[in-house]
């Protein structure tokens, strides 16, 4: 486990502009927790809308054996797989 404080982009813990969601649209709800976040930040990127990092620790994650991530880790895989496909056939 982590020992020391690590930048990481949680969508739970983000302030987020409303105009921002003008832009981008919405969550993506046919994905997973962690999968929709990681759709919707990569939007973030290739709109180029400027994100900024806080230098202080925001948020402790309890870790254990029934976290999301542990729990639904195939389910999380296959949406990023999902996500890695469409972007690369929209090039």
């Amino acid at each position: 486990p982590k020992t020391e404080a690590y930048f990481g982009a949680m969508a739970g813990c983000a302030l987020i502009r409303r105009n921002v969601f003008d832009t981008t649209g919405n969550f993506n709800e046919q994905l997973s927790g962690a999968g929709d976040a990681m759709d919707w930040m990569l939007k973030l990127a290739e709109l180029k809308i400027e994100t900024k990092k806080i230098d202080f620790v925001a948020v402790n994650r309890r870790l254990h054996n029934n976290n999301m991530g542990v729990t639904n880790k195939q389910q999380e895989y296959s949406d990023y797989l999902k996500i890695l496909l469409q972007r690369r056939l929209k090039k």
